[in-house]
């Protein structure tokens, strides 16, 4: 679908307008963090952004050098191409749980992670049932999500995890188009 059909503030319509021109790069996305006018300014790193993977083959080696125990205060995002594995859904394309586990337990405690979900063939109310399931890793799980995508937030305690679900209540109240739910909220 073209770009232009998404509602969306001038400073990401021009940013998703860019991604096509040439050389392509991940580069851009560090303009991101200061172009959003009277809002605070926000830093984005990208790790390892000349690597280009393909599938989940490659991803153990491209994490390889990744520290994430140095990414405090820190949301990093895994874009992996569809989303997360799920029972109907398997193969090289999709993050897999295991993936995360690893990942999540280094990460600061004030860190999230967050996962974009491609919609698939099904209702989210049936893919989120499916992906509770999965979550036995995190404390909170929260998805921000409309028609076609979704980006599930994780957290692996309670401070984190109430931060995370009040900034994407929050979003979705700001956005009508945006609903949320929250997937998982462990009460220890």
């Amino acid at each position: 679908m073209p770009h232009e059909r998404f509602e969306c503030r001038g400073f990401i319509r021009n940013f998703v307008a860019s991604l096509k021109e040439e050389p392509r790069s991940l580069e851009r996305i560090l303009d991101l963090g200061s172009a959003i006018q009277n809002e605070p300014n926000f830093s984005i790193s990208l790790f390892s952004s000349h690597k280009y993977i393909k599938g989940a083959n490659g991803r153990s080696d491209y994490w390889s050098g990744f520290t994430p125990e140095k990414y405090n205060n820190s949301i990093v995002f895994f874009d992996p191409d569809i989303g997360f594995e799920t029972r109907t859904q398997r193969g090289t394309k999709w993050i897999r749980h295991d993936e995360l586990v690893g990942f999540l337990s280094h990460l600061p405690k004030t860190s999230v992670a967050v996962v974009y979900q491609h919609r698939p063939h099904r209702k989210w109310s049936d893919l989120f049932i499916d992906l509770k399931k999965s979550l036995s890793y995190v404390h909170t799980a929260v998805a921000a999500y409309e028609r076609d995508l979704a980006f599930v937030a994780l957290a692996g305690n309670a401070s984190a995890g109430r931060r995370v679900i009040a900034a994407v209540e929050s979003y979705a109240h700001e956005h009508g188009v945006v609903r949320h739910n929250v997937l998982k909220q462990s009460h220890v």
